[in-house]
């Protein structure tokens, strides 16, 4: 009986080797699936495993579940279906069921692929003028463009216009004048998921339009930092290259005057900027005739010679 089951085993196996390869499920990631195999009976042992490692294991008493697929899986011990929730990249493989029934082994396989959802599609436009000025010979290419997801392989892209589609990430148009209102949709799909986008012809024309702006912005705004960044080197320069000047403070009738050997002009702009230090220094420099130096904003008091 023995030498029978090992025979009976290892002919069956050996079939499935030989035969096809089992058709792939495909499944959105963070979902479930279940895996049921075919037979007849009541088990007496089950054994899933996944990429050739254990995943739960029964006994005809107890089960065992073997590693990240603790707290995630339920067998069935009647049918050997299996159940996975929560599914990952990491899950996607070759799965292999074995079931021995009165001491005859049957053996499954399912081989399942993860995938996650694509995404939302955008659709850009790019004219083309060669045509000549005849606005009914203007082309243009529309491209439509999705963020990838794993696996990128099965991203599948294709365009609906008039009742006619076409596959692929490039649309090539006639172009009306800003009154076309003929409406393009682009979508991208895989197994499990499918989002599409519109775009309208009339579009071309404000999409490179705003393109443009935005060109013109940014050359204004360099242009506007790199004048901002001369005056700031010029004023520094400037502020760093003021020479050391004498200003002679006299008290008398009570009023502040500053003199020095310059135009009217500047000696009254000198006033001004520094009358506040002046005013502040009154006390310090007493009532007789002394000199005030100014130096990088600060004010010395000084007996004269």
């Amino acid at each position: 009986m023995g030498c029978f089951y090992f025979l009976a085993s290892f002919l069956f196996t050996s079939c499935l080797v030989l035969g096809a390869e089992p058709p792939t499920k495909y499944v959105l990631k963070g979902t479930g699936e279940s895996l049921k195999p075919t037979f007849s009976g009541q088990p007496n042992s089950i054994l899933w495993k996944h990429n050739g490692n254990k995943v739960v294991e029964f006994d005809s008493r107890e089960e065992q579940v073997y590693g990240a697929y603790k707290n995630r899986i339920t067998l069935d011990w009647v049918s050997a279906e299996l159940e996975i929730t929560g599914l990952k990249f990491e899950d996607r493989g070759l799965y292999e069921v074995e079931v021995d029934i009165n001491n005859m082994l049957h053996l499954s396989e399912f081989k399942l692929e993860v995938i996650d959802k694509v995404a939302m599609p955008t659709i850009s436009c790019e004219i083309n003028k060669d045509g000549g000025s005849d606005v009914s010979e203007v082309r243009a290419t529309l491209l439509c463009s999705a963020d990838p997801t794993p696996p990128e392989s099965m991203m599948k892209f294709e365009w609906r216009a008039r009742g006619k589609s076409q596959p692929g990430h490039k649309f090539n148009i006639p172009l009306g004048d800003e009154r076309d209102n003929e409406e393009y949709s682009c979508s991208v799909s895989n197994p499990v998921s499918s989002e599409t986008a519109t775009f309208t012809a009339k579009d071309c024309y404000h999409d490179n339009s705003s393109v443009a702006v935005a060109v013109s912005l940014a050359v204004v705004g360099l242009i506007g930092l790199i004048v901002l960044g001369l005056i700031i080197i010029f004023c520094k320069k400037r502020q760093k290259g003021k020479v050391e000047r004498n200003y002679t403070f006299i008290r008398k009738n009570d009023t502040e005057n500053i003199s020095q050997d310059v135009d009217s002009k500047e000696n009254d702009l000198i006033s001004n900027m520094y009358v506040y230090e002046v005013q502040v220094f009154r006390k310090r420099c007493g009532t007789v005739q002394r000199s005030i130096r100014f130096q990088r904003g600060k004010v010395v008091c000084e007996e004269r010679q």
